[in-house]
């Protein structure tokens, strides 16, 4: 239980656990949709992981909260929070994390309207996911990326991304 691990790592005072416990909180509470308990949980994490300096457990909490925005459909809350971490954390973040923001960001810019910022950030996302060789990962973000090509009226490329995909199948 989330809120018993938040417990017990406030009464043993260590930061990190504590940080770690409220995101384990903000997750569950993402799942159910409790999206305001789960943004207190970020926020607390954040605050924890900030107290305790460790860096890259604040990095996850950004990267949690600009998720959580995005769940919220706050769209420029979100696109603040990922643009932060990029840009004030982007040599102490996990590869897998920075693909997983470059995604969002080109989903965000799509959602506008904005295509060549979208492939811009698509294709950012493609080539961290291509060094990490994560076939899911890259998977995903050529299915947004063909899509987005289709939303555009670029349907010859759009076929070209999602025959990408099937033959990483």
């Amino acid at each position: 239980d989330a809120n018993a691990l938040v417990e017990i790592a406030e009464q043993i005072g260590d930061a990190q656990k504590l940080a770690e416990a409220h995101l384990a909180q903000a997750k569950v509470n993402i799942r159910t949709s409790s999206y305001d308990k789960a943004q207190v949980a970020c926020y607390r994490a954040l605050a924890a992981a900030k107290e305790g300096g460790h860096p890259q457990l604040e990095v996850k909490c950004l990267h949690s909260i600009a998720l959580l925005m995005w769940y919220m459909e706050e769209y420029d809350e979100a696109e603040a929070y990922f643009k932060h971490e990029l840009n004030t954390h982007a040599d102490s973040v996990d590869s897998s994390l920075l693909a997983q923001s470059f995604h969002y960001l080109g989903a965000i810019s799509w959602r506008r309207g904005e295509y060549d910022a979208a492939e811009k950030y698509y294709n950012q996302a493609l080539k961290l996911r291509d060094a990490q060789k994560a076939i899911p990962g890259k998977a995903s973000t050529l299915m947004a990326l063909g899509t987005m090509y289709g939303s555009k009226g670029d349907y010859q490329k759009s076929i070209e991304t999602h025959e990408e995909v099937r033959a990483l199948a």
